[in-house]
């Protein structure tokens, strides 16, 4: 029997008992060293977001989450003054430039490894292809946003489609089942091991292609016609939904991270709050107690349906007074309130010594696909 796990938390409130029954659980799976609790943790399935897992040997997937490879562009762009026009324009634009579903045209990118099976890469063929450049649904996100100095930033907040999720659900089905923690894991050196971690990189170039396929239409169909300048030399890109190989001292682990950033000293990326609240340009302080981690956002301090039932129209609307936003979509983004999301400037006061902040930016435009 494998001893349990130490927990490292960092954040400003006592934990859900639903939240401390997930970490307990999750502290009993074999293999399992440490784990580190972002402040940002909030409940999602089997295992929380805003949770960072150290194993010895075994991978455990519902410790990544099924959108491998989620996670953040940022670029600065040439200093444009937006008033209620361009801002119809640039939602306009981004409607035909981003869909949130599938483009009209496949696309088949070239990486430097293969699907390793046959049903994966059908799952490609179908919609995969098709899903390059696409956004999503839920808490995915184009936004314009402006630093204290009023430049303009673009952030866009993307993964891997629905080819993520098939390859979780592929190698979920040949997982075993830890008898203490009830949750599936793989060998990493067992050939059926080798075959997820392969993937689990696909998946992560997968994700990273479609942000900056993203990218590329939203400079071409959009900004380019509106005479805003794209600085790439500016460019964060990092993901928050990850499995890899890391050495702590002597020690190597394989650290999986559900809704939380590696940063290494003084390593940029951004965390942002919420589509009406501040976003925090942050550098990595390498803490390594929190396994080199930090938060990928605020977290949500309620769920969807929660949130639809809770919070009233007019409440949504006041916060978000001076983003503009696609408000015949009103109904539809209540579960995305900034109200059922947690503080974000309580959750970077719980990280200062996991980030270092650089600047604040606001948002000025947010876009989520219908």
């Amino acid at each position: 029997m494998s001893s349990q796990a130490s927990i490292r938390k960092w954040g400003p409130h006592k934990l859900d008992a639903a939240i401390e029954q997930r970490l307990q659980r999750l502290a009993k799976a074999e293999g399992v060293a440490r784990i580190a609790v972002m402040p940002d943790v909030h409940l999602a399935g089997d295992v929380c977001n805003g949770v960072v897992v150290a194993s010895e040997r075994l991978i455990y997937p519902q410790c990544i989450g099924r959108d491998i490879g989620c996670g953040y562009l940022t670029v600065r762009l040439r200093e444009q003054h937006i008033d209620e026009t361009i801002a119809a324009r640039l939602l306009a634009g981004l409607y035909r430039a981003v869909p949130n579903c599938k483009r009209s045209v496949a696309v088949t990118p070239e990486f430097d490894i293969e699907l390793s099976a046959a049903p994966l890469q059908k799952v490609f063929s179908r919609e995969g292809r098709w899903q390059l450049g696409t956004l999503g649904r839920g808490n995915h996100f184009v936004e314009l946003q402006r630093d204290q100095e009023e430049q303009l930033w673009l952030l866009i907040h993307s993964g891997s489609r629905a080819i993520g999720q098939a390859i979780s659900a592929f190698h979920l089905r040949d997982a075993e089942t830890d008898s203490a923690s009830g949750l599936k894991f793989l060998d990493a050196d067992s050939i059926a091991g080798e075959h997820l971690l392969n993937d689990l990189q696909w998946a992560r170039q997968y994700a990273a292609a479609n942000r900056l396929a993203m990218l590329d239409a939203i400079e071409r169909d959009v900004l380019s016609k509106l005479d805003f300048d794209v600085h790439r030399n500016t460019m964060i890109h990092l993901d928050h939904n990850h499995v890899q190989r890391e050495s702590f001292g002597e020690r190597q682990f394989w650290v999986h991270r559900k809704g939380a950033q590696r940063l290494l000293t003084d390593q940029q990326s951004i965390i942002p709050g919420s589509m009406g609240t501040t976003t925090y340009a942050v550098a990595g302080r390498e803490n390594e107690d929190a396994l080199n981690s930090c938060s990928h956002g605020a977290g949500r301090s309620m769920s969807r349906k929660e949130a639809a039932k809770r919070i009233p129209s007019k409440t949504f609307r006041r916060e978000m007074n001076g983003v503009w936003f696609d408000k015949r979509n009103s109904a539809r983004l209540i579960d995305e309130a900034p109200s059922a999301y947690k503080n974000i400037r309580e959750v970077m006061k719980s990280q200062r010594d996991l980030v270092r902040i650089v600047e604040k930016r606001r948002p000025v435009l947010n876009f989520k696909g219908r």
